[in-house]
């Protein structure tokens, strides 16, 4: 199962798609001040997603929004 969140943002540079998911990480330091939050919403996601299995991953980003992807591991209920 997953669930792909698609925003319509400034997007994300493809040199910080991989660091996103790091605490703190802000993608453009100048406009940090502008931008509210801590920088770690994104690091809290892939912790819980890795602890049950999953994983999270951008899936597309351009100056229109980005793509963000939730796939969630599927038991076997049998």
């Amino acid at each position: 199962a997953a669930i792909a969140v698609t925003d319509s943002g400034i997007g994300i540079p493809q040199e910080s798609v991989e660091s996103i998911f790091e605490p703190f990480y802000r993608a453009d330091p100048s406009r940090s001040q502008k931008i509210e939050g801590s920088g770690l919403g994104l690091s809290i996601v892939r912790q819980i997603m890795e602890q049950y299995g999953g994983s999270v991953r951008v899936e597309e980003s351009k100056e229109t929004g980005s793509t963000i992807v939730l796939q969630f591991k599927c038991w076997d209920e049998t």
